[in-house]
């Protein structure tokens, strides 16, 4: 008997217990603030929210985007929610498996407008069905656009260079766009283009001209996803050049006792090497100086200076042009000789900015050898020379050099007193 009611005492706690046990896990005090009841943990809940993002994380998206709500706690997903997206509702989504984040994907792109607005309302918690605040957050749209570089990325390109379009997002490849590039004309059915992703590679049919100016013009680009077009067109202009050795500045003078002054590399990265004035065998008023280091060929004289046999730059004088005389002047030593160019070659032209520093010693004064270039620096009146390359900041201005400072600036092409020198090869 006894055995029988310690066996009932104790059916009757365990059940009083599991009923007071149960009460608590069913009683959910309410979000009151005020509540003195609550937990400070369960107070830090009381504020619900949803943050809005795209896939990408900006606020910046393509028509394409999909659209991530991410919630503060588990959500209801049998409440009467939905998302509204420029103007179109979405009452489905994917859920993650905790129920705190849901992707929309809108069933047709958007439109590229100027904003669009995401709202979100009707959530409420899965805890206690509490409802989370409606909550909206603006997007803009990002436009295609499009950069244009040679395949070095480089301003100044050799003559073999191909062009690339770099996209900000995927192009029909099949339209009708075109890109010319020095008046030739490349379009989808040219064998010299190919793409990979959003990078267009065009290779020229032709090598350009060293020291040439060459313009790139490209049109008629619209977007893969929603046909967007870039807007207008777009043209660049490169300076075609070549890649030289790089040769010691000639500076042997040291300044201080610390390591590391120009004085303290003589001939590195490599030694400066020319020749002196070498007279044409066949033409033989026509005089050349070679850089052996960067395989450029120079007249030894600057234009109006004139050379007779065996006395190299001893005539005439040198004589100021504006730049586009200049690139005249030096393009007419093509045809001199009855066609065979002056010293028999045929590629004389303007040098550009990167060619004519090559041949300055900043290891004397003036800088630059007499012995090379003889009677450019004992004329006092045209100290500075042209060259090809174009002011990129405004392009009524070229880039020149003043002899004697050694200075490189840019100077307005009109100007009709700076001097010439012309180079061919390499």
């Amino acid at each position: 008997m006894i055995t029988k009611k310690i066996k009932f005492a104790a059916s009757l706690f365990l059940a009083s217990y599991i009923s007071i046990l149960s009460c608590y896990q069913v009683y959910k005090p309410p979000r009151d603030a005020e509540n003195d009841l609550l937990s400070s943990k369960y107070k830090s809940k009381l504020n619900l929210n949803i943050t809005i993002s795209s896939e990408n994380g900006l606020t910046e998206i393509l028509p394409d985007a999909d659209f991530i709500l991410a919630f503060s706690e588990p959500v209801n997903q049998l409440s009467s929610w939905k998302v509204v997206i420029a103007g179109t509702e979405y009452i489905t989504g994917l859920w993650n498996s905790g129920k705190t984040m849901l992707t929309i994907n809108p069933i047709t792109f958007l439109t590229r407008e100027s904003t669009i607005n995401v709202q979100a309302s009707g959530f409420t918690s899965e805890y206690d069905d509490f409802p989370f605040p409606d909550t909206s957050k603006a997007f803009t749209f990002l436009y295609p656009t499009a950069i244009l570089n040679p395949a070095d990325g480089s301003d100044y390109i050799s003559k073999d260079t191909d062009i690339i379009i770099t996209f900000s997002e995927a192009m029909i490849q099949n339209n009708s766009w075109s890109v010319t590039i020095n008046g030739t004309s490349y379009d989808k059915n040219s064998p010299a283009i190919s793409w990979n992703d959003k990078e267009l590679t065009i290779n020229p049919l032709s090598d350009f001209i060293i020291s040439d100016i060459i313009a790139v013009n490209f049109s008629g680009f619209n977007a893969a996803i929603d046909n967007y077009p870039i807007t207008g067109s777009s043209t660049t202009t490169f300076q075609i050049t070549t890649v030289y050795p790089i040769a010691d500045t000639g500076q042997t003078t040291s300044y201080s006792t610390v390591f590391g002054e120009d004085s303290d590399y003589v001939n590195i990265p490599n030694a400066r090497s020319f020749n002196a004035p070498t007279q044409h065998a066949t033409f033989t008023s026509d005089y050349i100086t070679k850089d052996n280091l960067t395989g450029l060929i120079w007249k030894s004289c600057a234009e109006g200076a004139t050379s007779s046999p065996g006395a190299p730059c001893s005539g005439g004088s040198v004589t100021g042009f504006n730049n586009e005389d200049a690139k005249t002047a030096c393009s007419a030593l093509n045809t001199v000789n009855i066609g065979e160019g002056y010293s028999g070659r045929t590629d004389w032209r303007l040098p550009s900015i990167i060619e004519l520093r090559t041949i300055l010693n900043y290891g004397i004064y003036p800088p630059i050898d007499m012995q090379y270039f003889p009677g450019i620096t004992t004329i006092t009146s045209y100290t500075t020379y042209w060259s090809s390359t174009p002011f990129i900041g405004d392009t009524n201005n070229t880039w020149s050099i003043e002899i004697y400072s050694p200075q490189i600036f840019y100077m307005i092409k009109d100007s009709n007193w700076l001097a010439v020198l012309c180079v061919s090869g390499p």
